[in-house]
């Protein structure tokens, strides 16, 4: 095992908000600051700021910012740190890392797509093992998902097919933009005795470049950690959701999404979807965020991870750690052979289902990277760790509410058949499971203004048109 496996995530801050006023440079401490003092008084921000660089000496604006900062966000007015952001490049981190980093709601991310570059970074996971039987054992196994993702790509077996049966430690690259309050969040979300050891290191690191050119509004204040303050995200490295569970056994764990709430439909008319959908009325579309749908549906984590990407929808899901406890109950993938028939234990990619012997070796080494997850726990690592070496094509389950104005915008990029294959199947299904069960003016309308772009604005936004759009 070479030690770049056992390296740690490169993290480099390329840009911060910052600026100028007058003559002078003003930095994220300084604008978070006088923004907080700017609330009480009936000067601008630049003239609060310009005002106190030109009569304060260097130690008494110093001390002026602290105060502000104190009596704002000290005293958990929180606000005041959505004024400053930050860019980071994040190189060879562990998709791992990038499960828990896109799960809060107002980070920002566009990251390297395992559908379309190769998986060449390696693969993460713990020094504590290293030199041990297991570590060999590790390096084995591992190895033999790289080795089948290089041969699905061989053979014609799209990307993001194969990508399935690598492991959750496999190296990426991301950028991630938020707010210091969102850095904050995820800071506190990464404390939790549940979370992947990986996860919580690179959280520091970003904090601790944070802290480097904003040491005031990074500073740890009492006041400032407490989680009621938050917009809560899902966790999927976090404690039992117990709650979730209980929904997964009422539905005698679905195959597919159910349905298993609506809020405010009642309000939707077809004359009101008209307007939003082919007026583009912003009043309109603004009223569809209170209407929609609670679905619940098994997931791979490949789909979660692309699906908790689109910050819009909101989830709350099984965590990794239940998942993989549950599906040792099923000795193999449950039901035909057939992609659009779920798996209640992992998710075969439709291009292996025409290969019986890639999808047999798929099956085999799935199974041997489960075995190699427990393995990791009786020899007494923690979870937290063994986690790295599950493989993508576990499947969780995730409860998500979707607005109908997310119905008309996202769904229209889902069900697109350039759309990855397991997100489409899904979107559809909610669609299919939202119609039967809807009262029938409501099934009516979202038949008719809930689809893709060809099919309701007769445009095509693709390079590569499908012959669905040019029928």
């Amino acid at each position: 095992m070479t030690e770049a496996m056992f390296q740690k995530p490169n993290v480099k801050l390329i840009a911060y908000t910052q600026g100028k006023v007058g003559e002078y440079k003003i930095g994220p401490d300084d604008i978070c600051a006088f923004s907080a003092a700017g609330c009480r008084d009936s000067r601008s921000l630049y003239q609060i700021i310009l005002d106190a660089k030109n009569k304060l000496t260097s130690e008494e604006y110093q001390k002026e910012k602290e105060h502000y900062l104190n009596v704002s966000v000290g005293n958990a007015h929180l606000s005041v740190l959505d004024k400053a952001n930050f860019e980071f490049s994040v190189e060879g981190l562990p998709r791992t890392v990038t499960l828990a980093l896109c799960e809060p709601h107002f980070f920002s991310h566009l990251q390297q797509s395992q559908r379309f570059t190769s998986a060449d970074k390696g693969c993460y996971f713990s020094e504590n093992v290293k030199g041990t039987k297991l570590c060999e054992k590790t390096q084995k196994v591992l190895d033999q998902s790289f080795i089948l993702y290089e041969q699905g790509d061989s053979s014609n077996i799209k990307m993001e097919d194969a990508r399935y049966i690598l492991p959750l430690g496999t190296k990426t690259n991301i950028s991630t933009n938020g707010s210091a309050r969102e850095f904050l969040y995820f800071d506190i979300m990464t404390e939790q005795e549940t979370m992947p050891p990986i996860v919580r290191d690179t959280a520091k690191l970003m904090y601790e470049e944070i802290t480097k050119v904003a040491p005031l509004i990074s500073k740890k204040r009492e006041k400032t950690r407490e989680v009621l303050s938050f917009m809560p995200s899902s966790q999927l490295f976090g404690e039992c959701n117990e709650s979730l569970n209980n929904l997964i056994e009422k539905y005698n764990r679905p195959t597919k999404p159910v349905l298993i709430d609506t809020f405010d439909l009642d309000a939707i008319t077809k004359k009101s979807m008209h307007r939003a959908v082919k007026e583009r009325n912003m009043n309109e579309l603004a009223n569809l965020k209170s209407s929609g749908y609670v679905f619940l549906f098994p997931i791979s984590l490949a789909g979660f991870h692309q699906g908790t990407r689109q910050r819009t929808w909101d989830h709350t899901v099984e965590t990794a750690y239940d998942a993989v406890q549950r599906v040792a109950e099923y000795d193999n993938p449950t039901g035909p052979n057939d992609f659009s028939k779920y798996s209640l234990k992992h998710r075969v990619p439709p291009q292996l289902l025409h290969n019986e012997y890639g999808l047999d070796s798929y099956n085999q080494q799935t199974n041997k990277m489960f075995d190699l997850y427990d393995e990791w726990l009786d020899e007494g690592e923690p979870k937290q760790e063994a986690v790295n070496v599950l493989p993508h094509n576990l499947i969780i389950y995730d409860r998500v509410k979707i607005d109908m104005w997310n119905m008309i915008h996202s769904f229209r990029q889902r069900l697109c058949t350039t759309a990855q294959w397991e997100i489409r199947r899904i979107t559809e299904q909610m669609l299919d499971e939202a119609i039967k069960k809807s009262p029938e003016y409501v099934s009516d309308i979202l038949e008719e203004y809930i689809g893709t772009r060809c099919e309701i604005d007769k445009v095509c936004f693709e390079s590569k048109p499908c012959a669905k759009f040019k029928a």
